[in-house]
């Protein structure tokens, strides 16, 4: 073996190492997820109506889930100018589901 085989061997190993690393951190964060697209989820700032459904962590935390979707009012009602933010998992105060009947039309764009 040439240390170019070495190199070029050690690097896929990294590779599949980040991916495998990346896909059991999904699978973690999903696993302790209860918050579905659609939902409202309130943190200190305010609600939000999900869309998205990201994983994410700090050096310092746990990986969790990051929601993403629309800034609602104090209305329940999304801002004219489609003012987006995220709320991290370990930020939530309350989870209203999309069964609860919840009606909101997501803005377009």
């Amino acid at each position: 073996m040439t240390y170019d085989e070495y190199k070029k061997e050690l690097k896929e190993l990294e590779e599949t190492y980040q991916k495998k690393k990346k896909q059991l951190a999904f699978k973690y964060a999903m696993s302790n997820n209860s918050v579905k697209r659609g939902d409202i989820v309130t943190d200190h700032i305010g609600d939000v109506i999900v869309d998205k459904i990201n994983v994410g962590g700090h050096s310092w935390q746990a990986i969790e889930c990051v929601y993403e979707g629309f800034e609602l009012t104090k209305q329940g009602k999304p801002f004219k100018n489609k003012r987006r933010r995220i709320v991290w998992q370990s930020n939530l105060k309350h989870v209203k589901s999309a069964g609860e009947g919840n009606k909101i039309v997501l803005p377009r764009g």
